[in-house]
């Protein structure tokens, strides 16, 4: 059995590369798990990780999402706190990773379900983002992952 683990960091914010560029990591089968509270994250990150069976890594800040963003191939999904502090929040982090180019799917979790629909209505995002109150998160969160895994199959099938 392959040992638990979560990636935390990511390159980028150790400092810059030797060779002066950011390396592409190689692995795109990978979930971003952005929250700037570092247990929550990592709790969230076990829970993704066990529905999925794919590698989750966590950002505690927009800034780190965008690292992750910039050195790996786009994650098959994005799930966001909505508070992120720093009077940011998940709707903000949405706008900044799409503006990078990165579409994938996404869902923002937060105990404040109507304020977190009423920013999201109020953003440039111009798609059906779900909302996963964090009384409901063990089973709208599994309920999400396992439709992402059918879309995902049949994309494999599709492409194939």
């Amino acid at each position: 059995m392959k040992p638990f683990t979560l990636e935390t960091r990511p390159p980028e914010a150790n400092g810059p590369h030797p060779s002066g560029t950011l390396p592409k990591l190689g692995v795109s089968d990978w979930i971003l798990v952005l929250d700037d509270d570092r247990l929550a994250s990592r709790a969230v990150g076990r829970w993704v990780k066990q529905i999925v069976g794919v590698e989750v890594r966590t950002a505690q800040t927009i800034l780190e999402a965008e690292c992750w963003l910039k050195c790996s191939p786009t994650p098959l999904a994005i799930l966001t706190d909505f508070e992120l502090g720093d009077r940011e929040n998940g709707a903000q982090a949405l706008e900044r990773l799409r503006y990078l180019g990165c579409a994938a799917p996404a869902a923002v979790v937060t105990g404040a379900p109507d304020l977190a629909l009423m920013a999201l209505a109020e953003s440039s995002l111009r798609e059906a983002i779900p909302v996963i109150s964090k009384s409901e998160l063990p089973i709208r969160l599994r309920d999400w992952l396992e439709h992402l895994q059918l879309c995902w199959a049949v994309s494999e099938k599709v492409s194939a």
